[in-house]
């Protein structure tokens, strides 16, 4: 007998930022610990100096993370 089908959960997150204020998020840089995250909240690509700009992020270190 076949096993009984999985049930999958999907939970959506909408959040809404004002990118001209985004000194304002004094967290931001523990937000952004990806590319992908940074992409989907439509922050890449972060320059130096930039909220979320985390060197790590900056692959060839040309001071521009995300770029790819």
């Amino acid at each position: 007998e076949p096993p009984a089908p999985r049930h999958r959960t999907e939970t959506h997150l909408t959040l809404t930022f004002d990118l001209s204020d985004l000194h304002g998020l004094d967290d931001l840089d523990n937000l952004i610990d990806d590319c992908d995250v940074a992409r989907a909240f439509g922050l890449a690509p972060m320059r130096k100096g930039d909220p979320g700009y985390r060197a790590n992020l900056d692959k060839d270190h040309d001071g521009i993370a995300c770029e790819y």
